[in-house]
């Protein structure tokens, strides 16, 4: 964009925004402005950049503000729960820590004093509510339990009024149960239980009348609220009524249970100290110091679920962990008391809810990323660990980096040469793995039993990407130098895993050895066949190179890389090559195959690498006798042996040396190799006809060559008696 039109598109730009632009006087003068259809279409084009330009500005805006909304969302949320707040104290008239209590710490055995046909009447109440509702035995883990009312309502959205769900609820002497009714269901069982409200930390809101929405009430628990609607207006009036009687019941029933434990409390302090200081108990002091210190602890037990409730609402949940901590203690140390069994249901109930928080926190988001980032999700793990639900933060962990590492794989273009893509393949993958395992390590440091599950998931993501990456690196036309650079970057990538002392290289190569071991035999065999089409129409006469200088300094080269110093006594009058083409060529295929394999070097392949390293050769020394069996060959007999002794005594010890050198061991198949090529050619040149047939022995694995000293020793020591050992 030139500056001329540039300045035309800050312009129209400031026109456009402007307070006082009117379209229609715009498009007017337009019209009138230009002449011909470019002109307009030019500025259709000057209105469309201004639009890119304004979109590209919005979507900048959005990411700058995105924090400033996200702080925004959390105080509207947190106004909003400080509103459902405000409705229960003036509903309640009295204290939060009232409002809140949840936990019952009577000592007696019973909920109620019922007796006769009273008592008999709630159990079977009860009976009747496990028959009707689906998960309903929630209810009978608060001994003393008796059902009230119950009654059909509409469960109502609370924007727009419409009917969202038929429910049934259940009033008991201390909550609200919900069931939902299931649809086209027969037998006894008809509702599934959806939510159980306690009464203490409940508030019922009267919804007035109004044309859009009649006989509805809301019950209110912080932070959630829910709206139900009656059948009529006494229906209404009658639950409203009752709901609250029951919640004013229950008070006065938990107040006089508190008192009861304190007594009882007062009463088992006593005796316990009696007979370590009864004296100073006597004392106004130390009295005064008992009440007080019985008071707190049971007004601190009593407030302990409100104090969960706050603190899970208000996302402090350190705070919430250190205190179901603290209350476990002191419930392990008392005895298994009715009260004590109250309170550890009620504190199960808060566990469930916080842990279910925590598990969100470790989800990821639809993007694929972690919510928060790594230090969130460390926090929840923590927090998880501490809960004791370490087997559930270790499976979250594990399978948010996995959906992680395959976002990033899914980023990795498939632009280029194969190499190039399998080794941007295989870095993201491993970066993936690193950072998962260094994450892991800071999160499960102090665990040391998750470790096992993080080897079993590092394994399972191996073979996803074996089972992804295999197919773009085995292609049929893809060769053996293709694999090896392939398998060279993949390898090098699973080594660097090694610096955090995490070793899969053996994992991952078990893996792939089906397809090295296929494609080593297919080269092996490409090779063959390249040498014997050479060899067929070999004519077997000294290489001139006269006329190409440059292909004779790199057959030198390649000769000096496989170990052969003296190859320039080979070559006479400076450019004539003492070898035929075919055999130039072998050395170089041969010199190929063995760099590429070690590029891929896995010593389970490397037993197949020499099984076809040494059928390379046995081929080879076929071409040279097919070569000298042929009648129009006899006047090169000399130039064929030649070739043949050079292969023998020259490529293969020098090639043996190599694969020596790189392996660190002696192999003995190549031994074996070089000393039954070289008695064959020895017959050869006595005039016996030369054979490759292989010994008749059964195959073994390629092995490091034990001398004959060594063996000789081994015969001498086995044939000694016994008499002869010192």
């Amino acid at each position: 964009m030139s500056d001329f039109e540039f300045k035309r598109s800050v312009d129209l730009e400031s026109q456009l925004a402007s307070e006082k632009f009117d379209i229609t006087s715009y498009v007017k003068e337009v019209a009138c402005s230009y002449d011909s259809i470019p002109e307009l279409k030019q500025h259709r084009r000057r209105i469309t950049t201004v639009a890119d330009q304004t979109a590209q500005k919005l979507k900048h805006n959005v990411y700058k503000n995105y924090e400033l909304f996200i702080d925004t969302s959390k105080e509207i949320s947190s106004l909003e729960s400080e509103m459902y707040q405000l409705s229960h104290y003036l509903h309640e008239h009295e204290s939060l820590t009232q409002s809140l209590m949840t936990l019952s710490l009577l000592d007696d055995k019973t909920g109620v004093q019922t007796t006769g046909e009273g008592a008999k009447h709630e159990k079977l109440s009860i009976s009747t509510l496990l028959e009707k509702v689906e998960g309903g035995s929630i209810v009978t883990e608060v001994p003393g339990r008796y059902l009230i009312r119950s009654g059909d309502l509409k469960e109502l959205d609370q924007e727009t009024f419409e009917p969202v769900n038929l429910v049934r609820a259940f009033l008991l002497n201390d909550s609200l149960m919900i069931g939902v009714k299931l649809h086209q269901r027969r037998g006894a069982v008809q509702y599934k239980f959806q939510s159980l409200y306690e009464l203490d930390n409940m508030a019922i809101v009267d919804v007035k009348d109004s044309d859009t929405i009649r006989f509805a009430f809301k019950i209110l628990m912080f932070p959630d609220s829910h709206m139900y609607q009656a059948e009529h207006e006494e229906s209404k009036q009658g639950w409203l009524q009752l709901l609250e009687s029951t919640k004013q019941k229950h008070k006065k029933y938990v107040d006089g249970r508190m008192e009861a434990v304190r007594q009882a409390n007062r009463q088992q302090f006593d005796l316990s100290m009696s007979s370590i200081t009864r004296q100073s108990l006597k004392s106004p002091d130390s009295e005064g110091s008992q009440e007080d210190l019985i008071s707190k602890s049971a007004d601190w037990l009593k407030d302990v679920p409100g104090s969960l409730d706050v603190f899970i609402a208000q996302r402090e949940f350190e705070k919430a962990v250190s205190l179901i901590e603290r209350t476990k203690g002191l419930l392990k140390d008392s005895s298994d008391s009715f009260a004590n069994r109250d309170v550890r249901v009620k504190l199960n109930h808060r566990i469930t809810k916080l842990v279910g928080i925590l598990i969100k926190e470790l989800e990821t988001s639809p993007s694929g990323s972690l919510r928060g980032g790594p230090r969130a999700a460390r926090r929840a793990v923590s927090l998880l660990l501490r809960l004791g639900r370490s087997d559930k933060a270790c499976s979250l962990f594990l399978e948010n980096y996995r959906q992680i590492i395959q976002r990033d794989l899914k980023d990795v273009k498939t632009e280029g040469t194969v190499t190039l893509y399998v080794a941007n393949y295989a870095h993201t993958f491993f970066t993936g793995l690193h950072n998962a395992a260094l994450e892991f390590e800071r999160a499960f440091g102090n665990n040391d039993g998750t470790y096992s599950s993080f080897i079993v998931w590092c394994n399972s993501q191996i073979r996803d990407f074996h089972k992804r990456a295999s197919p773009e690196i085995f292609k049929p036309e893809c060769s053996l130098s293709t694999v090896a650079e392939c398998m060279s970057a993949i390898i090098k990538a699973c080594d660097s895993l090694q610096e955090i002392g995490l070793d899969l290289s053996f994992a991952l190569m078990s893996l792939f050895y089906p397809q090295l071991s296929q494609t080593l035999a297919d080269s092996r065999d490409h090779i063959q066949d390249q040498c014997a089409t050479s060899g067929t129409a070999e004519s077997w006469n000294p290489l001139d190179l006269s006329e190409d200088k440059v292909q004779l300094v790199a057959i030198q080269l390649q000769m000096e890389s496989i170990g052969i110093t003296d190859f320039k006594n080979l070559i006479h009058e400076g450019s004539l090559v003492d070898l035929s083409q075919t055999t130039i060529d072998f050395c170089k295929l041969i010199l190929s195959f063995t760099n590429d394999f070690f590029k891929l070097y896995t010593p389970k392949a490397f037993e197949v690498f020499i099984e076809c390293f040494c059928d390379i050769f046995r081929n080879m020394m076929e071409l040279f006798t097919d070569a000298l069996s042929r009648d129009e060959n006899v006047p090169m007999t000399e130039s064929i042996q030649k070739d043949a002794m050079f292969v023998t005594e020259t490529v293969l010890p020098a090639m043996s040396d190599r694969i020596t050198k790189e392996t660190g061991v002696e192999i003995h198949d190549l031994v074996n190799l070089h000393s039954n090529l070289h008695n064959m050619w020895e017959k050869s040149s006595r005039g016996t006809t030369p054979t490759t047939e292989a010994p008749e022995e059964s195959p073994r694995p390629a092995q490091p060559y034990v001398s004959e000293g060594e063996d000789s020793e081994e015969g001498d020591m086995t044939d000694m008696d016994d008499d002869d050992i010192v």
